[in-house]
C-alpha cells in the first residue's frame, strides 16, 4: 500500500459555480467552495482547488453533493497590500455522489507548538495543532516568505554546550542572494525587503548586519518577532538538511488527550 503523508477526502454541497484560479503548464485551474456539516449542524465552507478537466468529467452543479479527495496544501497571497497563508484542498479526483457528509484528514508531520486543549459549546474536548508537513521535492518549493521548521543549534544550556532544537522560522533570503540588515531594515542583494507580516510593537530595535553571500544550499530564516529570535543573524545561514518541513498553519480539532492529575 502506498504511504500518503497527506491525504484528504470531504463530501458536500458545492456552494456555488468554480471561478477561474490560475493556470499553471497549460492546465486551467478553478476555485470553488464545498459546505461539509459538522456534527453541530453548523457548515465549514472550504475552499478547493480543481483541475478544469476533472471538474468537467464530474459536472457537478450549484447545490449538488460532491466527493473530493485530494491534498491540503497552502501558498502565499497578497490582499490589500498584506500577505498572508492561504490553505485549501488541491483535489486529485471528484465524483457526483449522495451520501453523508464526510471530512476526513490523514496528516504526518512535525508538532510546531503545545497543542492547545479546549471544550467546545457541546462539550467535547478538543485542541488546536499547527502541523508541518513536508512535501515531496521539499527544497524546490521552499519560496522567500515561506515558513519552516527548523532544527540548528540552540540556546545555551548549562553544561550542555548549544543543544540543538527545533525551531519555527520565516525564509528570508535564498541560496546565492546577499543579505544585508541596516538599520532594521532587510536587504536583498542592495534592495530593500518588503516585510508587511512583521508587527512595529516586535521590531523596536533597530539592529544592522553586514552583508553576508548565501551558499548554493543556503537559507537565511529570521523569526517575525525580530525583538527576541535565535535565528540565522546569530547562528548563520542554514543548510537545506536543517530544513525539516514547511509550515502549512493548519489547525485541526483533535480529541483532547490531556493528562488527568493523579489524586
Amino acid at each position: 500500500m502506498e504511504h500518503n503523508a497527506n491525504q484528504i477526502t470531504l463530501r458536500g454541497n458545492l456552494s456555488a459555480p468554480p471561478t477561474f484560479s490560475h493556470e499553471n503548464h497549460g492546465k486551467q485551474f478553478y476555485r470553488f467552495f464545498l459546505e461539509v456539516p459538522r456534527l453541530s449542524g453548523v457548515a465549514d465552507t472550504l475552499p478547493v482547488i480543481a483541475d478544469k478537466s476533472l471538474l468537467e468529467s464530474a459536472g457537478a452543479g450549484p447545490g449538488g453533493m460532491l466527493t473530493v479527495t485530494g491534498q491540503i496544501r497552502s501558498h502565499n497571497v497578497r490582499t490589500d497590500g498584506r500577505r498572508h497563508l492561504m490553505i485549501f484542498v488541491f483535489a486529485s479526483a471528484l465524483t457526483c455522489e449522495d451520501g453523508e457528509a464526510l471530512n476526513y484528514a490523514v496528516l504526518e508531520g512535525f508538532l510546531c507548538r503545545e497543542p492547545i486543549y479546549r471544550r467546545t459549546p457541546l462539550g467535547r474536548e478538543i485542541c488546536d495543532v499547527m502541523l508541518a508537513v513536508r512535501p515531496p521535492l521539499l527544497y524546490r518549493h521552499i519560496r522567500r516568505g515561506d515558513i519552516v521548521l527548523c532544527r540548528y543549534p540552540g540556546r545555551y544550556w548549562r553544561n550542555l554546550r548549544f543543544v540543538p532544537q527545533t525551531f519555527v522560522k520565516r525564509v528570508v533570503g535564498l541560496p546565492g542572494e546577499t543579505i544585508e540588515i541596516a538599520d532594521g531594515v532587510v536587504l536583498i542583494d542592495g534592495e530593500p525587503l518588503s516585510e508587511p507580516y512583521l508587527d512595529p510593537a516586535h521590531c523596536r530595535f533597530r539592529r544592522s548586519m553586514p552583508p553576508r553571500t548565501l551558499g548554493a544550499d543556503e537559507y537565511f530564516v529570521m523569526g517575525d518577532n525580530r525583538d527576541n529570535s535565535n535565528d540565522s543573524r546569530s547562528v548563520g545561514a542554514l543548510k537545506r538538511t536543517a530544513i525539516r518541513a514547511r509550515v502549512a498553519k493548519v489547525l485541526f480539532r483533535l480529541p483532547s488527550r490531556k493528562r488527568k492529575k493523579r489524586r
